[in-house]
């Protein structure tokens, strides 16, 4: 695998098609597209590819999906085949709904308002603002409330921040602690600060918890190997669509709690949370904890990205067929390099796009164009995958790319 380990415990993958005989799944990895065959890790257990492929059923997962799978391993010396123990839809439609991929923590007990309950979550902005020192504490977390600061999800809940004290080890970030101060209602960012800065101390206390942090900030970056950090948190609401079933089972998921001191605690989890675009209230529809039936949690959120500063994408967006990828530069630089009168109305002479066939595989894909554009551009076309060898389809209209899965 990418990162050297023969099992992993989950991946984000978009489908690119099915094949019902063998019971394959043919996919595009997160990040970077890589296409791969899944196939189920136990043939006697649950047939979740078959719920995939099945329209009509609540996990159909069409092509273009977002799934997340899980209990990965690679039986053999192939880059491109797993076996998974499970999988779940994660989207459906990319043009609809945005995906996250961030570390949350969902409440364990229920929020009202008036005579309704609900479950809250907490999200944590993409990246960390890293403090030098004490002073520049209070600018980090202004900036970190902002909701238009530059690693904030687009949520519309409360803002607040983080604070995080911990020591690297290596390239990544060990054990850290961590305080988290919600913004205040009606009250910007300087506000929120200032009401914290300036709350009274707990009774036997000399200085409230801010100021507290501040002057252990202060002391522990005496030392090379220590970080200090502030994150932007979003406070939201996770969808129960009225039903106090989904309500109990989201604040009872083991995903987002941690033992600590033998106590059970909130814990934050990697996750892939889903958003409808047209939804006014920003809230999550879903949520689909990172691994799932293992929990990996860290009170910090010190996960993925936060712990070793991957650039996993914290918002998913639709992945092109690897060959695509090849071709469309190709065809791209034919568009470039045509005069004005041989463009299409849509100002580009040559098109490409994904075939599927009857049975919801992406077998091909196709370059189209007047006849006279693929004339012009047809050597760039034959040459544009190396090993792919493209077919004048029936008619002439096209360029067929079949792919070798």
């Amino acid at each position: 695998m990418a990162n050297g380990k023969s099992s992993v415990d989950w991946m984000l993958v978009q489908i690119r098609g099915y094949n019902e005989e063998k019971g394959y799944i043919y996919a595009a990895q997160y990040p970077d597209g890589k296409h791969i065959t899944i196939a189920r890790k136990n043939k006697k257990g649950e047939d979740f590819i078959g719920k995939l492929h099945q329209k009509g059923h609540m996990f159909y997962a069409p092509v273009g999906s977002v799934v997340a799978v899980y209990d990965i391993t690679q039986p053999r010396d192939d880059r491109d085949f797993f076996l998974a123990g499970f999988a779940k839809t994660v989207s459906t439609n990319l043009a609809q709904e945005d995906v996250y991929v961030t570390p949350i923590k969902v409440s364990d007990r229920l929020q009202k308002s008036g005579d309704n309950e609900f479950v809250t979550a907490m999200v944590l902005d993409a990246d960390p603002i890293g403090v030098s020192n004490a002073k520049s504490l209070r600018a980090a977390a202004k900036q970190a409330l902002e909701r238009n600061a530059g690693s904030a999800i687009a949520l519309r809940g409360p803002r607040g921040f983080m604070i995080r004290i911990g020591f690297m080890d290596g390239a990544e970030k060990s054990a850290a602690k961590s305080w988290e101060f919600m913004g205040r209602s009606g009250a910007n960012a300087g506000q929120t600060w200032d009401f914290h800065w300036t709350a009274a101390p707990r009774p036997g206390r000399q200085k409230n918890l801010l100021k507290t942090i501040a002057s252990a900030v202060e002391e522990n970056l005496k030392d090379p190997k220590a970080f200090v950090e502030v994150v932007g948190i979003a406070r939201t609401i996770v969808k129960d669509f009225g039903k106090q079933q989904r309500r109990q089972n989201l604040i009872g998921l083991p995903n987002y709690k941690e033992s600590v001191n033998d106590q059970i605690v909130p814990s934050y989890s990697m996750a892939a949370i889903v958003v409808e675009k047209q939804d006014a209230s920003r809230n999550i529809k879903n949520q689909f904890p990172l691994p799932n039936i293992k929990p990996v949690t860290q009170v910090a959120g010190l996960l993925e990205r936060h712990r070793n500063g991957d650039d996993y994408p914290v918002q998913l967006a639709p992945l092109k067929l690897e060959a695509n990828k090849k071709v469309a530069q190709s065809v791209g630089n034919a568009n470039t390099a045509s005069t004005a009168a041989s463009r299409s109305p849509q100002g580009s002479p040559l098109r490409i796009r994904d075939h599927i066939n009857q049975s919801g595989e992406v077998r091909s894909f196709i370059v189209t164009g007047s006849a006279q554009a693929l004339a012009e551009h047809k050597d760039r076309i034959l040459s544009a995958a190396p090993g792919v060898k493209p077919y004048l389809v029936k008619g002439g209209e096209a360029y067929a790319f079949p792919l070798n899965l």
